[in-house]
């Protein structure tokens, strides 16, 4: 009885507090001054009811902003009644300048009600030396004047000598160039000033693709710091109790900043470039080589061509082939093979041939030929292979089957001598004739009948399935991303009880980046949550999935940058959750 006075209470003081006063809507932020490296709290408030639907933010190109959800509050002052309901949201600057900010508007009772504006300055980070700080990134390239399609590095450092955690790093979009991984991540100590940090180094091959002034926006990486609380001294004050479980370590927030790096690209000079020229730029060479020296006529030797080298392999083609009248020739499909070696990109590209000679001789394959342009040195060069030279002989006469040979032609009846007789016996009577009657509902006649019919179906199928295997990449890395997946679980699982967990954690966070990149036909491994969520979500994935493996992903992100450390019940927990989600997202997503 007192439960239900007491909800009919807060009914009466809700419908009182909603008729008592006029509905506005107001925007509020806690600080209008910030750096690219602060985060602002936007508060958006309603008086006057706290039903109502939530409001339309306004365009915000120089923020990324997250919802923090929202909360209701009654309060009684001097016999008054209020009510209202408050939405939160984190603005993260992308830009510095000016910006206004607003309004935004919600919908009551057929109205459209808008906040005030505001007005928000984003400066700089502080200038404080890199070096006298705690937590700081870099980036640059290894060279801002590359002509185009010229490999230059781009290198990404987060130095640190303090404990970190969620870690999560955006990388720039790098519009106007193809981007290559060069492996995964390198940690290792530095000593800058006097002071020892830890790096973490990420390298990426770029290539741009454009001449002119590409812009590289700056890196984001968003973080959080474990602080020790301040407490007085005495038996607590140990390293020991600094884990969050003793509640002496908070975290805060912190978003890191890079600067933008501009490159200036050169076009590819016009002296010396010839229709030879087949795009690359680099530094590669041409060899070619045949399975056989000797052969006969209608024999098959199969010719290989190699295009090897360092820079832009990916638009490497095969060299204009000549007419050669003395073979028939049957092209097979290339191959291209990636190689990163240190801090350069590159691979080989296989090509191969089958050659059926159509006369005897000498025959002669010549030379390939095609230009790349040296960058170091700054001009065209001349790829050449060495021409090939394969002796034909006439083919050799097969062997004519005779059943009977003549004796002799004095006579006028020719004399045979047998030579052979049949397997099967040769029957002179019509006793060995019988009666037979054909069942065609018979079963074995009935598989005899549609084994073709089965046979010819089945065959198209298998054709058409190996067909899409060679031409559609994104079905072959959907059909395979969990086989690759379990292969790689399985290698995980034995660094469990190595000392480096971070380790462990690195290559469980790729591993189920690289799945989710295979089943949605992109580079896993570079993929940030957010990019993760927005792909999923066009997917219309269920938001608790998502929900769970951006979880996950913060969890193994933390044991990667933090000094967390789990035990290995937990690993094992861990690897079983990501195994789990794995599952469910190969049946989900298809190709």
């Amino acid at each position: 009885m007192f439960r239900f006075r007491v909800v009919l209470v807060s009914l009466f003081l809700l419908i009182s507090a909603e008729n008592s006063h006029a509905l506005s809507f107001i925007a509020k932020v806690d600080k209008t001054e910030a750096t690219l490296q602060d985060q602002i709290i936007l508060t958006l408030s309603v008086e006057g009811t706290q039903r109502i639907g939530g409001p339309q933010l306004p365009s915000m190109p120089a923020f990324d902003v997250m919802s923090r959800g929202s909360s209701t509050r009654m309060q009684i002052i001097n016999g008054t009644i209020s009510s209202g309901i408050d939405y939160n949201y984190i603005l993260i600057p992308k830009k510095t300048g000016t910006f206004e900010i607003g309004p935004a508007t919600l919908s009551h009772k057929g109205k459209t009600i808008s906040s005030n504006k505001i007005t928000l300055t984003i400066t700089s980070a502080d200038t404080k030396p890199q070096a006298a700080k705690n937590l700081f990134i870099t980036t640059k390239v290894s060279n801002k004047s590359p002509y185009v399609n010229e490999q230059i590095i781009y290198t990404f450092r987060l130095y640190r000598n303090i404990k970190i955690a969620n870690a999560s790093l955006d990388n720039p979009s790098f519009e106007g160039f193809r981007v290559e991984s060069l492996g995964k991540e390198r940690q290792y100590e530095t000593v800058i000033n006097g002071r020892t940090f830890l790096v973490t180094e990420i390298k990426q091959a770029l290539f741009p693709a454009r001449e002119g002034t590409l812009e590289i926006e700056p890196a984001r990486l968003q973080c959080e710091v474990v602080t020790r609380k301040r407490r007085s001294r005495g038996f607590f004050d140990d390293p020991f109790f600094d884990d969050s479980f003793f509640g002496f370590s908070s975290t805060e927030s912190k978003i890191l900043h890079s600067n933008p790096i501009t490159v200036e690209v050169k076009p590819l000079p016009a002296e010396g470039k010839t229709p030879l020229f087949s795009s690359l730029v680099g530094n590669f060479n041409i060899a070619t080589h045949v399975s056989k020296e000797k052969l006969e006529v209608g024999d098959t030797t199969t010719l290989t061509i190699t295009i090897k080298g360092k820079g832009n392999i990916r638009d490497a083609h095969s060299p204009e082939f000549p007419f050669l009248d003395s073979f028939k020739i049957y092209d097979d499909k290339p191959k291209l093979t990636i190689q990163t070696t240190g801090d350069t990109f590159g691979g080989m590209l296989t090509i191969k041939k089958a050659l059926v000679p159509l006369k005897k001789g000498t025959l002669k394959v010549p030379a390939l030929t095609f230009t790349y342009f040296n960058p170091e040195r700054g001009r065209y060069e001349l790829c050449m292979s060495t021409p090939l030279v394969m002796q034909v002989l006439p083919a050799s006469d097969k062997e004519k089957l005779h059943l009977v040979e003549a004796l002799g032609t004095t006579t006028s009846k020719e004399e045979i001598k047998i030579l052979g007789k049949d397997i099967l016996p040769i029957h002179t009577s019509l006793s060995a004739l019988k009666s037979y009657s054909m069942n065609l509902w018979h079963w074995p006649y009935l598989v005899f009948f549609f084994l073709p019919i089965a046979g010819y179906v089945g065959s198209i199928l298998v054709k058409r399935r190996k067909e899409r295997w060679e031409e559609d990449i994104g079905y072959v890395r959907s059909k395979s991303a969990m086989r690759k997946f379990n292969k790689k679980i399985a290698e995980i699982k034995t660094q469990i009880k190595n000392e480096d967990t971070s380790e462990f954690y690195r290559n469980t966070s790729k591993t189920l980046k690289d799945l989710l990149g295979d089943k949605l036909n992109i580079t896993g491994s570079a993929l940030t949550p957010m990019e993760i969520e927005s792909q999923l979500q066009v997917l219309k994935i269920k938001k608790e999935k998502i929900e769970r493996l951006n979880k996950l992903l913060n969890v193994l992100e933390s044991g990667q940058f933090a000094f967390q450390r789990h035990s290995k019940s937990e690993k094992e927990d861990l690897l079983y959750q990501v195994k789990d989600l794995a599952k469910w997202f190969d049946k989900r997503i298809k190709k």
